[in-house]
Protein backbone atom coordinates (compact mmCIF):
# COMPACT_ATOMS: atom_id res chain seq x y z
CA UNK A 1 0.00 0.00 0.00
CA UNK A 2 1.48 3.75 -0.91
CA UNK A 3 2.09 5.95 2.50
CA UNK A 4 2.63 9.53 2.33
CA UNK A 5 5.89 10.38 2.51
CA UNK A 6 7.47 13.13 4.82
CA UNK A 7 10.09 15.57 2.75
CA UNK A 8 11.80 16.12 6.34
CA UNK A 9 13.05 12.82 5.52
CA UNK A 10 14.74 13.51 2.29
CA UNK A 11 18.45 13.75 3.74
CA UNK A 12 18.74 10.68 5.48
CA UNK A 13 17.37 9.00 2.55
CA UNK A 14 19.55 10.73 0.35
CA UNK A 15 22.53 9.33 2.33
CA UNK A 16 22.30 6.46 2.35
CA UNK A 17 24.90 4.29 0.62
CA UNK A 18 22.84 1.09 -0.96
CA UNK A 19 21.67 4.02 -4.00
CA UNK A 20 24.92 5.34 -4.47
CA UNK A 21 26.40 3.18 -6.91
CA UNK A 22 22.82 3.80 -9.27
CA UNK A 23 23.18 7.59 -8.96
CA UNK A 24 26.48 7.50 -10.39
CA UNK A 25 25.27 5.61 -13.23
CA UNK A 26 21.77 7.90 -13.26
CA UNK A 27 24.28 11.06 -13.65
CA UNK A 28 26.58 10.10 -15.83
CA UNK A 29 23.91 8.71 -18.39
CA UNK A 30 21.51 11.61 -18.31
CA UNK A 31 25.18 13.86 -18.55
CA UNK A 32 25.61 12.15 -22.09
CA UNK A 33 22.71 12.34 -23.03
CA UNK A 34 21.99 16.21 -22.07
CA UNK A 35 25.27 16.45 -24.16
CA UNK A 36 23.70 14.74 -27.81
CA UNK A 37 20.34 16.88 -27.08
CA UNK A 38 22.38 20.01 -26.94
CA UNK A 39 24.17 18.81 -30.31
CA UNK A 40 20.63 18.39 -31.58
CA UNK A 41 17.98 20.50 -29.66
CA UNK A 42 17.75 22.85 -32.70
CA UNK A 43 17.06 20.39 -34.90
CA UNK A 44 13.01 19.89 -34.21
CA UNK A 45 13.30 17.29 -36.75
CA UNK A 46 15.21 14.75 -35.05
CA UNK A 47 13.58 15.11 -31.58
CA UNK A 48 9.70 14.77 -33.01
CA UNK A 49 9.58 11.12 -33.90
CA UNK A 50 11.09 10.58 -29.86
CA UNK A 51 8.33 12.39 -28.70
CA UNK A 52 5.75 10.41 -31.10
CA UNK A 53 7.15 7.03 -29.96
CA UNK A 54 7.10 8.34 -26.10
CA UNK A 55 3.13 8.95 -26.41
CA UNK A 56 2.45 5.30 -28.67
CA UNK A 57 4.69 3.75 -25.08
CA UNK A 58 3.07 5.96 -22.66
CA UNK A 59 -0.40 5.50 -23.45
CA UNK A 60 0.28 1.92 -24.37
CA UNK A 61 -2.66 2.18 -27.09
CA UNK A 62 -1.92 0.31 -29.98
CA UNK A 63 -3.09 2.05 -33.25
CA UNK A 64 -3.33 1.81 -36.85
CA UNK A 65 -1.56 4.40 -39.74
CA UNK A 66 -5.24 5.48 -39.86
CA UNK A 67 -5.11 6.71 -36.82
CA UNK A 68 -1.43 8.19 -37.02
CA UNK A 69 -2.47 9.97 -39.89
CA UNK A 70 -5.08 11.78 -37.98
CA UNK A 71 -3.21 13.09 -35.93
CA UNK A 72 -0.65 14.94 -38.79
CA UNK A 73 -3.88 15.91 -40.69
CA UNK A 74 -5.57 18.08 -38.07
CA UNK A 75 -8.21 15.61 -36.78
CA UNK A 76 -7.29 15.63 -32.83
CA UNK A 77 -10.02 13.14 -31.12
CA UNK A 78 -8.13 10.82 -28.99
CA UNK A 79 -5.96 11.20 -25.28
CA UNK A 80 -2.62 9.93 -27.13
CA UNK A 81 -2.90 13.02 -29.50
CA UNK A 82 -3.55 15.55 -26.81
CA UNK A 83 -0.75 13.44 -24.99
CA UNK A 84 1.89 14.28 -27.79
CA UNK A 85 0.24 17.66 -27.94
CA UNK A 86 1.30 18.13 -24.26
CA UNK A 87 5.04 17.06 -24.86
CA UNK A 88 5.50 19.39 -27.79
CA UNK A 89 4.18 22.17 -25.70
CA UNK A 90 6.61 21.43 -23.30
CA UNK A 91 9.29 21.43 -25.61
CA UNK A 92 8.65 24.41 -27.16
CA UNK A 93 7.43 26.77 -24.00
CA UNK A 94 8.28 24.76 -21.28
CA UNK A 95 10.58 27.32 -18.87
CA UNK A 96 13.01 27.05 -15.58
CA UNK A 97 10.33 29.15 -13.41
CA UNK A 98 9.71 26.60 -10.56
CA UNK A 99 6.40 24.78 -11.45
CA UNK A 100 3.51 26.39 -9.15
CA UNK A 101 -0.46 24.62 -8.68
CA UNK A 102 -1.61 26.38 -11.72
CA UNK A 103 1.24 25.42 -14.52
CA UNK A 104 0.19 21.72 -12.85
CA UNK A 105 -3.22 22.34 -13.48
CA UNK A 106 -2.71 23.58 -16.87
CA UNK A 107 -0.83 20.64 -17.95
CA UNK A 108 -3.95 18.28 -16.94
CA UNK A 109 -6.16 20.40 -18.55
CA UNK A 110 -3.80 19.69 -21.63
CA UNK A 111 -3.69 15.82 -21.46
CA UNK A 112 -7.58 15.64 -21.05
CA UNK A 113 -8.23 18.18 -23.65
CA UNK A 114 -10.23 16.09 -25.61
CA UNK A 115 -11.96 14.21 -23.17
CA UNK A 116 -15.76 13.91 -22.98
CA UNK A 117 -15.44 14.30 -19.42
CA UNK A 118 -14.97 18.54 -19.39
CA UNK A 119 -15.60 18.94 -15.46
CA UNK A 120 -12.35 17.29 -13.64
CA UNK A 121 -10.11 18.93 -16.11
CA UNK A 122 -7.29 21.02 -14.52
CA UNK A 123 -8.49 20.28 -10.87
CA UNK A 124 -7.97 19.31 -8.15
CA UNK A 125 -9.67 16.48 -6.98
CA UNK A 126 -12.32 17.30 -4.52
CA UNK A 127 -14.02 13.23 -4.18
CA UNK A 128 -12.07 10.26 -3.01
CA UNK A 129 -10.86 8.08 -6.15
CA UNK A 130 -8.92 4.83 -5.25
CA UNK A 131 -6.89 2.15 -7.82
CA UNK A 132 -7.74 -1.34 -8.33
CA UNK A 133 -9.40 -3.71 -10.90
CA UNK A 134 -11.01 -2.10 -13.77
CA UNK A 135 -14.71 -1.18 -12.82
CA UNK A 136 -13.89 -2.36 -8.80
CA UNK A 137 -15.53 -0.35 -6.35
CA UNK A 138 -13.77 1.03 -3.24
CA UNK A 139 -13.84 -1.76 -1.03
CA UNK A 140 -11.40 -3.76 -3.77
CA UNK A 141 -9.01 -0.87 -4.08
CA UNK A 142 -5.70 -1.86 -3.89
CA UNK A 143 -4.82 1.52 -3.14
CA UNK A 144 -6.88 4.51 -0.60
CA UNK A 145 -4.87 7.61 -1.89
CA UNK A 146 -5.93 10.42 1.02
CA UNK A 147 -8.94 12.31 1.55
CA UNK A 148 -9.96 15.00 -0.94
CA UNK A 149 -9.69 17.18 1.90
CA UNK A 150 -5.89 16.25 2.19
CA UNK A 151 -4.93 17.25 -1.52
CA UNK A 152 -4.30 21.03 -1.43
CA UNK A 153 -2.19 20.87 1.67
CA UNK A 154 -0.08 17.76 0.21
CA UNK A 155 -0.05 18.56 -3.13
CA UNK A 156 1.54 22.59 -2.09
CA UNK A 157 3.94 20.61 0.10
CA UNK A 158 4.73 18.44 -2.91
CA UNK A 159 5.48 21.66 -5.32
CA UNK A 160 7.85 22.50 -2.61
CA UNK A 161 10.06 20.27 -2.48
CA UNK A 162 9.78 19.91 -6.28
CA UNK A 163 11.22 23.47 -6.90
CA UNK A 164 14.03 23.04 -4.30
CA UNK A 165 17.25 22.48 -5.01
CA UNK A 166 19.22 19.98 -3.48
CA UNK A 167 22.54 18.37 -3.73
CA UNK A 168 21.22 14.88 -5.15
CA UNK A 169 18.41 15.86 -7.72
CA UNK A 170 17.96 12.53 -9.22
CA UNK A 171 16.78 11.17 -5.62
CA UNK A 172 14.75 14.12 -5.23
CA UNK A 173 13.18 13.11 -8.46
CA UNK A 174 12.53 9.86 -7.77
CA UNK A 175 11.05 10.52 -4.70
CA UNK A 176 8.57 13.27 -5.65
CA UNK A 177 7.78 10.91 -8.73
CA UNK A 178 6.82 8.45 -6.18
CA UNK A 179 5.13 10.89 -4.17
CA UNK A 180 2.96 12.58 -6.55
CA UNK A 181 1.77 9.32 -7.68
CA UNK A 182 0.49 8.76 -3.32
CA UNK A 183 -1.03 11.88 -3.48
CA UNK A 184 -2.83 11.34 -6.94
CA UNK A 185 -4.32 14.39 -7.14
CA UNK A 186 -6.36 14.82 -9.65
CA UNK A 187 -9.39 12.20 -10.59
CA UNK A 188 -7.56 10.35 -13.15
CA UNK A 189 -4.40 10.86 -15.66
CA UNK A 190 -2.22 11.02 -12.92
CA UNK A 191 0.44 8.88 -14.05
CA UNK A 192 0.25 10.61 -17.60
CA UNK A 193 1.22 13.65 -15.16
CA UNK A 194 3.97 12.28 -13.49
CA UNK A 195 6.12 11.40 -16.42
CA UNK A 196 5.73 14.43 -18.12
CA UNK A 197 6.79 16.16 -14.64
CA UNK A 198 10.19 13.85 -15.22
CA UNK A 199 11.42 16.30 -18.09
CA UNK A 200 10.54 19.11 -16.66
CA UNK A 201 12.28 18.53 -13.76
CA UNK A 202 15.19 17.88 -15.52
CA UNK A 203 15.20 20.87 -17.62
CA UNK A 204 13.75 23.28 -14.44
CA UNK A 205 16.61 21.96 -12.29
CA UNK A 206 19.03 22.11 -15.18
CA UNK A 207 19.76 18.71 -15.94
CA UNK A 208 18.86 18.85 -19.36
CA UNK A 209 19.05 21.73 -22.20
CA UNK A 210 15.23 21.06 -23.14
CA UNK A 211 12.54 19.30 -21.58
CA UNK A 212 12.65 16.12 -23.49
CA UNK A 213 13.10 12.66 -21.59
CA UNK A 214 11.01 9.61 -22.57
CA UNK A 215 10.87 7.11 -19.62
CA UNK A 216 8.02 4.38 -20.55
CA UNK A 217 9.81 2.56 -22.46
CA UNK A 218 11.50 1.36 -18.94
CA UNK A 219 8.64 1.41 -17.18
CA UNK A 220 6.30 -0.56 -19.58
CA UNK A 221 8.87 -3.20 -19.59
CA UNK A 222 9.21 -3.71 -16.33
CA UNK A 223 6.05 -2.67 -15.29
CA UNK A 224 5.37 -5.38 -12.48
CA UNK A 225 8.11 -4.03 -10.71
CA UNK A 226 7.33 -0.67 -11.13
CA UNK A 227 3.45 -1.40 -9.83
CA UNK A 228 5.40 -3.71 -7.09
CA UNK A 229 8.07 -0.92 -5.76
CA UNK A 230 5.17 2.03 -6.10
CA UNK A 231 2.44 -0.70 -3.83
CA UNK A 232 5.49 -1.41 -1.41
CA UNK A 233 5.63 2.28 -0.42
CA UNK A 234 6.19 2.01 3.40
CA UNK A 235 8.97 2.69 4.78
CA UNK A 236 12.50 3.87 4.06
CA UNK A 237 13.96 1.11 2.70
CA UNK A 238 11.03 0.81 0.59
CA UNK A 239 11.68 4.27 -0.72
CA UNK A 240 15.37 3.00 -1.36
CA UNK A 241 14.17 0.08 -3.45
CA UNK A 242 12.04 2.30 -5.36
CA UNK A 243 14.75 5.01 -5.98
CA UNK A 244 17.27 2.50 -6.59
CA UNK A 245 14.68 1.21 -9.69
CA UNK A 246 13.62 4.56 -10.80
CA UNK A 247 17.79 5.56 -11.57
CA UNK A 248 17.95 2.48 -13.12
CA UNK A 249 15.58 3.69 -15.27
CA UNK A 250 17.04 6.92 -15.56
CA UNK A 251 20.05 5.37 -16.90
CA UNK A 252 18.51 2.53 -19.23
CA UNK A 253 16.20 5.54 -20.76
CA UNK A 254 19.02 8.35 -21.40
CA UNK A 255 21.64 5.55 -22.77
CA UNK A 256 18.91 4.03 -25.28
CA UNK A 257 17.39 8.26 -26.31
CA UNK A 258 21.16 8.95 -26.99
CA UNK A 259 21.37 5.95 -29.22
CA UNK A 260 17.70 6.90 -30.96
CA UNK A 261 18.66 10.22 -31.48
CA UNK A 262 22.20 9.36 -32.92
CA UNK A 263 20.43 7.00 -35.32
CA UNK A 264 18.05 9.63 -36.27
CA UNK A 265 20.52 12.28 -37.08
CA UNK A 266 22.52 9.43 -39.29
CA UNK A 267 19.16 8.52 -40.78
CA UNK A 268 18.55 12.26 -41.72
CA UNK A 269 22.29 13.07 -43.15
CA UNK A 270 21.81 9.70 -45.56
CA UNK A 271 18.78 10.84 -46.84
CA UNK A 272 19.89 14.54 -47.75
CA UNK A 273 23.17 12.57 -49.68
CA UNK A 274 20.80 10.18 -50.97
CA UNK A 275 18.34 13.33 -51.91
CA UNK A 276 21.47 15.13 -53.50
CA UNK A 277 21.30 16.21 -57.52
CA UNK A 278 17.90 14.26 -57.30
CA UNK A 279 16.23 18.04 -55.71
CA UNK A 280 17.72 21.05 -55.77
CA UNK A 281 20.14 21.81 -52.45
CA UNK A 282 18.14 24.69 -51.32
CA UNK A 283 15.10 22.18 -50.66
CA UNK A 284 16.69 19.50 -49.61
CA UNK A 285 16.98 20.23 -45.79
CA UNK A 286 13.40 22.41 -46.04
CA UNK A 287 11.94 19.28 -47.41
CA UNK A 288 13.57 16.45 -44.90
CA UNK A 289 12.74 18.80 -41.85
CA UNK A 290 8.53 18.44 -42.65
CA UNK A 291 8.65 14.69 -43.21
CA UNK A 292 10.76 13.74 -40.22
CA UNK A 293 8.41 16.38 -37.97
CA UNK A 294 5.14 15.45 -40.63
CA UNK A 295 5.93 11.82 -41.98
CA UNK A 296 2.38 11.29 -42.54
CA UNK A 297 0.24 13.97 -44.54
CA UNK A 298 -2.40 14.62 -47.39
CA UNK A 299 -1.11 16.02 -50.64
CA UNK A 300 -2.80 19.32 -50.55
CA UNK A 301 -0.49 19.88 -46.87
CA UNK A 302 2.66 18.99 -49.01
CA UNK A 303 4.64 21.98 -49.82
CA UNK A 304 6.88 20.36 -51.91
CA UNK A 305 4.21 18.98 -54.75
CA UNK A 306 7.11 19.34 -57.87
CA UNK A 307 9.18 16.44 -55.72
CA UNK A 308 6.72 13.96 -54.57
CA UNK A 309 7.29 11.56 -57.81
CA UNK A 310 11.17 11.84 -57.07
CA UNK A 311 10.34 10.47 -53.41
CA UNK A 312 8.07 7.79 -54.71
CA UNK A 313 10.72 5.95 -57.24
CA UNK A 314 13.10 6.48 -54.85
CA UNK A 315 10.49 4.12 -52.26
CA UNK A 316 10.73 7.05 -49.56
CA UNK A 317 7.18 8.05 -49.97
CA UNK A 318 4.16 5.80 -50.14
CA UNK A 319 0.10 6.32 -50.55
CA UNK A 320 -2.30 5.03 -48.00
CA UNK A 321 -5.46 6.11 -49.27
CA UNK A 322 -6.18 9.80 -48.97
CA UNK A 323 -2.59 9.96 -47.18
CA UNK A 324 1.04 9.87 -48.01
CA UNK A 325 3.94 7.83 -45.34
CA UNK A 326 7.08 8.70 -45.44
CA UNK A 327 8.79 5.37 -44.95
CA UNK A 328 11.74 6.06 -43.50
CA UNK A 329 10.24 7.39 -40.28
CA UNK A 330 7.48 5.53 -40.00
CA UNK A 331 9.57 2.00 -40.48
CA UNK A 332 11.58 3.61 -37.65
CA UNK A 333 8.88 4.58 -35.21
CA UNK A 334 7.68 0.99 -35.76
CA UNK A 335 10.95 -0.55 -35.17
CA UNK A 336 11.47 1.53 -31.81
CA UNK A 337 8.16 1.27 -30.75
CA UNK A 338 8.05 -2.63 -30.96
CA UNK A 339 4.54 -4.48 -31.05
CA UNK A 340 2.85 -1.62 -29.77
CA UNK A 341 2.67 0.05 -33.28
CA UNK A 342 0.05 -1.64 -35.61
CA UNK A 343 0.15 -1.13 -39.58
CA UNK A 344 -1.91 -1.89 -41.80
CA UNK A 345 0.64 -1.56 -44.76
CA UNK A 346 3.50 -3.63 -45.64
CA UNK A 347 6.57 -1.99 -46.75
CA UNK A 348 10.31 -2.30 -46.83
CA UNK A 349 12.36 -1.39 -43.37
Amino acid sequence: MFTSYEFSNYKSIASNPLIHKSLKKASSCLEHYNDALQSHSKKQALLLPLLIAETIISLKIPFSITQLSHLFNDKPDSLWIDYLHTLIYLTNHHNKQPLNISKLCFLHQLIKYNSSVKGSLGILRTQQNWIGPEGCGIEKAYFLPPSPEEVPSLINKWVSFFNTSTAYPLIQLALAYGQFLVIHPFMDGNGRIARLLIPCFLHQHKLLIKPIFCPSDYFSKHRKEYCKRLFDLSSDLAWIKWINFFLKAITSQAKRQTQLMNQLALLYQQLAKQLNGQISHSEIYQLLDFCFCQPIFKKTHFPFTREMHILQKLGLLQQDKDSFLFIPVVSYLKKITSKKFISRLSFKN
